[in-house]
């Protein structure tokens, strides 16, 4: 459990015996000077997965040719929440600013606030180099299977075959054939029956070309599956008397969305009480006052109704119990 760091310090201030000095709530939001009490933001940071497929051209054939069951038959978009996080900042609150007033006519400043504490929170990854594929657009399969994998003793090459039009069926064999006679040379490469000057460097070179234009003739029948994963922001200000409040929105057809997109399913920010404080006694402070607020600590739930993303103990000063606190 976080320790609570109470974000407004009172600043001792030598004031003399005869001045009036006495907080009021000001009309204004700007340049006055006195103090304004702090406001909790409760921030959430969410991660979420897009996954693209696109359908291989031979995917029909994908169990004829390569006894390859399951190969996507279309093209489909997919997201998925991964995980998320809960923290809290603070920033003035606008409907709670005093002004210090002095009888002499100066404004005085009575005590003045931190910097704003941060809880920590915890990063998650995002992936930059997705490459931003969108379904509909142009083909990512750049060789059809018009090609095959001859052995030379240089290496390996690739031999264009005929040119003649060829049915998708006789493409979809001509690249699984492709598919077996690189796994047949990758393995008399490695076992040694093939390639006598391929060694070393030269050798691991082969190999991973091999590995590499294997990959594209597969993924003819199999299909390319594009991954990212990105990281949103969302900032939730909490609201006395409401324990539940929509922190962003999402469906897995278009993930997450701001909380004003009504197609997408809510996911919400839930409220519950941990601790209050309140004054001992009814006595008001002898001496000269400020107001203050002492935060209301509430348990913070992330959920979707069904799944818990997060939870957190944070303070809630919009919340909490207002006070007068004695100027020293």
């Amino acid at each position: 459990m976080k320790k609570i760091v109470l974000l407004a310090t009172m600043v001792l201030l030598t004031v003399g015996a005869t001045a009036q000095i006495s907080a009021y709530k000001s009309g204004v939001s700007a340049a006055v000077d006195g103090y304004s009490l702090p406001r909790t933001i409760v921030e959430v940071r969410v991660v979420q997965e897009r996954e693209v497929i696109i359908r291989g051209p031979y995917a029909r054939y994908a169990s004829q040719y390569l006894r390859v069951s399951g190969a996507p038959m279309s093209d489909r978009e997919s997201y998925k929440i991964l995980g998320a996080t809960l923290s809290w900042t603070t920033e003035p609150d606008p409907n709670q600013i005093y002004a210090i007033y002095d009888k002499n006519g100066a404004l005085s400043k009575v005590f003045s606030w931190l910097p704003p504490q941060v809880s920590d929170a915890v990063e998650l990854p995002a992936d930059s180099d997705f490459k931003g594929t969108q379904l509909g657009g142009r083909t990512p399969f750049t060789d059809m299977g018009t090609s095959t994998i001859v052995q030379n003793n240089d290496g390996l090459d690739i031999e264009r075959m005929s040119g003649v039009e060829k049915s998708t069926e006789e493409m979809a064999s001509a690249a699984a054939a492709v598919i077996f006679k690189i796994r047949k040379r990758r393995i008399e490469l490695i076992t040694g029956e093939q390639g006598e000057n391929v060694f070393g460097a030269g050798l691991q070179a082969a190999l991973d070309e091999m590995s590499r234009i294997e990959s594209e003739y597969v993924a003819l029948f199999l299909g390319k599956r594009y991954v990212q994963r990105t990281e949103m922001k969302f900032s939730v200000i909490p609201e006395d008397g409401k324990n539940r409040i929509v922190a962003f929105r999402f469906t897995p057809t278009k993930g997450v969305v701001a909380p004003t997109d009504l197609s997408a399913n809510p996911v919400n920010l839930e409220f519950s009480v941990v601790s209050t404080s309140s004054t001992s006694s009814g006595k008001r402070p002898a001496g000269k006052t400020v107001q203050y607020r002492v935060p209301r600590i509430e348990l913070v739930t992330l959920v979707d109704g069904t799944t818990t993303f997060a939870s957190e103990n944070i303070p809630i000063f919009q919340n909490g119990v207002m006070v007068e606190a004695p100027i020293l």
